[in-house]
């Protein structure tokens, strides 16, 4: 993907306690610059922007009877609304590395690293993925089981699954913030450095993840309606 143009006009999730009401998002990402980050202050939407452009977690809000869900997204001209979405009508390669991931503890980081190959069509060798292995620096891991390893380490396996698939567009959400400053730092190396034809959409609490990423910087704003909360972008 050589550009993204990216814009949620309008996301809504009603439940009985609150309404998250965001819009107005827009952005710009090209390979001259291929990296933006999306900051403001936690818990106001972040997450749900990205959740909002995958089926599974679609189909998990529309699965709570107490929540009303619905959103529209314009991608490089496209409009893609959360049917659309749920129909597969355009199926983006996007690669998400969430800030809490899910592992089977009970399995090897093997198993889990590579458990979405059943899911890929293009088969992978042993030599493949002991290339894999070797990129990401998991060899003493490789055998170590799940549950063994620290939160730094989780996020490392999470962000490698990821590009499995060879995604055109990755989102990291948050998940450096494990990592102390160092070994943050030695992971984005190595996306910038092997990964550099993919477009990235980061978020961060620490301020040189972003600069070492030469993100862009999206901000979210907030101010109130009397239905509920507006979040809009400020570029």
């Amino acid at each position: 993907m050589d550009k993204l143009t990216f814009g949620l006009n309008k996301l809504r999730i009603n439940s009985k306690k609150r309404v998250l009401n965001i819009e107005n998002v827009e952005f710009n990402l090209n390979t001259d610059k291929n990296s933006i980050a999306i900051t403001g202050e936690s818990g106001i939407g972040k997450t749900s922007i990205f959740k909002s452009l995958f089926r599974t977690y679609i189909d998990l809000w529309h699965h709570e009877s107490q929540l009303q869900f619905e959103c529209q997204h314009v991608i490089n001209g496209n409009t893609l609304t959360h049917i659309d979405i749920q129909n597969n009508k355009i199926k983006p390669n996007f690669g998400f590395a969430t800030q809490v991931p899910y592992f089977d503890n009970s399995k090897s980081v093997k198993e889990n690293l590579f458990f979405p190959l059943k899911w890929i069509k293009e088969k992978w060798t042993t030599e493949n993925k002991n290339d894999f292995i070797e990129l990401f620096e998991l060899e003493h891991l490789i055998n170590a089981n799940m549950h063994e390893l620290s939160g730094g380490q989780r996020q490392i396996v999470n962000i490698a699954r990821v590009f499995l698939s060879k995604p055109e567009l990755v989102i990291i959400d948050e998940c450096f913030s494990n990592m102390n400053e160092s070994l943050a730092k030695k992971y984005i190396d190595i996306l910038k450095s092997n990964f550099n034809e993919c477009l990235y959409i980061i978020t961060s609490h620490r301020k040189s993840d972003i600069e070492h990423f030469d993100s862009q910087i999206v901000n979210i704003g907030m101010k109130e309606h009397q239905n509920g909360i507006n979040y809009v972008s400020i570029i």
